[in-house]
């Protein structure tokens, strides 16, 4: 697994998403096949985040889905946060602003579960982005404010 995730990582970072992608896969199989939860679940993170660097968001959000679902199921609170992080930014590159803030509130309230600041700062800034974005101005003070508040 570690194998075909340090070259899919030196891929990307050579700019070859789909052959990283390619790579990732065959670290997504390897997980599979050895019943490895963490493994998959980091193996679709990443596989989503080649989609995102690809501009798939489409494929991007099928991937970090299945990282959420895997991360519910191990009750991975931190990663399940990552996971709707990356969500909501999926969500946010395809315009659909209702599905990204469902994924930021959601991400804030893992955030909150864990007790990890930085991490709810970084929700309700984010949150606060789009509802300015949107004209929205008294959700976004909110959002700013709390922000300030962690």
């Amino acid at each position: 697994i570690g194998a075909y995730k340090a070259m899919a990582e030196e891929l990307q970072r050579q700019g070859d998403y789909a052959a990283a992608i390619a790579y990732y896969e065959k670290s997504l199989q390897a997980a599979a096949s050895l019943h490895d939860s963490a493994g998959e679940g980091l193996a679709y993170q990443q596989l989503g985040n080649a989609y995102q660097l690809q501009e798939n968001y489409t494929k991007a959000a099928e991937c970090f889905h299945k990282f959420l679902s895997i991360c519910q199921e191990t009750d991975d609170k931190i990663a399940e946060g990552s996971a709707c992080s990356s969500l909501a930014s999926a969500y946010e590159a395809m315009g659909d602003r209702a599905s990204s803030i469902k994924y930021l509130e959601a991400f804030y309230e893992v955030a909150l579960t864990t007790g990890e600041l930085s991490a709810q700062r970084e929700a309700c800034g984010r949150l606060g982005i789009i509802f300015n974005s949107a004209g929205d101005f008294a959700s976004s003070v909110h959002y700013f404010s709390k922000s300030f508040e962690s």
